[in-house]
């Protein structure tokens, strides 16, 4: 069911500044992360407008209307790729690529989910211990993942017909290195993004009336991810 979300997620390797990595690999790093998550709040709008009526005297039977529902989703599933590059002790620069994805709870052929680039900008308090805390925010590009399986396509409209849109994170966690280089972490992160809509041709309904119809789903999301990191050139303390 997965497979074009996962196709999606490892499509576009992550490249961070290589010029930076060949000069200095002591200040890369790369990670990979697995966890749960979900959708809060999760709803599909449907809009009908009606555009043109070729007979006045069915206006009463055509009418613009604007539906909500709200999603029951099972629990999501969590992956990331990152890669990373610190400028001081206490900031990083990382290029991240994530991506959640659920299925409805009452049709399991149908799983929807997004997929999230950006850059992150990861503050690194200085504390004592072992342990590496650390905070980010970012931006980037949120994209619409959406598989039917089933027979029809229960979906109104295809995936590609939903617009990217602008995706903010926050997030949070903590680092435990093991060894010179690898790290193992446990973070919180929270996407707030815009209405993905789909926009469809105009349909001609009875009595000769002209519809506009627009899908938009509300998908902000949060995960819960067990990290790998590995630092190139081992970390500084």
């Amino acid at each position: 069911m997965t497979s074009p979300y996962l196709a999606a997620l490892g499509a576009a390797p992550l490249l961070l500044l290589s010029s930076a990595f060949a000069q200095d690999q002591g200040k890369v790093y790369l990670g990979i992360g697995a966890g749960a998550g979900g959708f809060p709040g999760a709803s599909e709008t449907f809009e009908v407008e009606v555009v043109s009526l070729s007979d006045p005297s069915l206006a009463d039977l055509f009418a613009d209307s604007n539906s909500e529902e709200d999603l029951e989703l099972s629990p999501a599933f969590a992956l990331k790729l990152l890669a990373g590059y610190r400028m001081t002790d206490s900031l990083a620069l990382e290029v991240e690529r994530s991506a959640r994805g659920a299925v409805f709870d009452a049709d399991e052929n149908l799983f929807i989910g997004t997929v999230y680039t950006g850059v992150n900008a990861v503050f690194y308090p200085q504390v004592r211990g072992r342990l590496r805390p650390y905070i980010g925010v970012g931006a980037g590009y949120g994209a619409l993942a959406l598989e039917d399986e089933s027979s029809s396509n229960s979906f109104p409209g295809e995936e590609s017909d939903y617009d990217g849109v602008l995706t903010f994170q926050l997030k949070s966690g903590a680092l435990l290195p093991l060894g010179r280089s690898h790290a193992l972490g446990l973070e919180a992160a929270y996407y707030i993004q815009d209405s993905f809509e789909a926009y469809t041709d105009p349909v001609v309904g009875g009595g000769g009336a002209e519809l506009d119809l627009t899908s938009s789903f509300e998908l902000n999301s949060f995960e819960v991810t067990l990290n790998y990191r590995f630092q190139f050139g081992g970390f500084s303390r």
